[in-house]
C-alpha cells in the first residue's frame, strides 16, 4: 500500500510576510494586525509609522501592488511622476491622482510625511 502525501496541508513552514515592508516576520509576538483585511505588519513598521499610516498604506499596496521601499534604490522625481499622469478633470479623479502619487512616493521608499513635506515644496504651500 503506498503512502500519499500532500504537502498542502502540512502548513508549518508557512512564512507570514509584511505587508507594507515585506520582511519575513518570524515572531509573530507583538505584530499589527488590520481590523479592515488582517493584513499583518511587522514590528519594524509599526515603530516607523502611524496606525493611520499603515492602514492607508495597506491600502494602497492592495490597490497598485508594490511594497515600502520596492525601489528605493530609484530616484523618486514628483515632477516626473506628476508629468507622465493624466491631469485630473473632476473630485474622483483627483482622488486617484493623489492615491496614485502618494503609492509612488512609498515604494520609492519615502514616508506619508516625507512625501507630504516634498508635495508641499513643490506646489508652493
Amino acid at each position: 500500500m503506498s503512502s500519499h502525501h500532500d504537502s498542502d496541508t502540512n502548513d508549518t513552514n508557512s512564512v507570514v510576510i509584511c505587508s507594507v515592508c515585506h520582511s519575513e516576520i518570524i515572531d509573530l509576538v507583538g505584530v499589527y494586525q488590520s481590523p479592515v483585511n488582517f493584513a499583518v505588519v511587522c514590528k519594524k513598521c509599526l515603530t516607523r509609522f502611524t496606525r493611520n499610516d499603515i492602514e492607508m498604506m495597506i491600502g494602497l499596496f492592495f490597490l497598485y501592488g508594490g511594497y515600502f521601499g520596492k525601489l528605493k534604490n530609484r530616484t523618486f522625481s514628483l515632477n516626473k511622476v506628476l508629468s507622465s499622469m493624466d491631469m485630473p478633470i473632476n473630485k474622483e479623479e483627483v482622488e486617484e491622482m493623489n492615491q496614485r502619487l502618494m503609492h509612488q512616493a512609498l515604494i520609492h521608499g519615502l514616508r506619508p510625511f516625507e512625501f507630504n513635506k516634498k508635495l508641499a515644496l513643490y506646489t508652493g504651500y
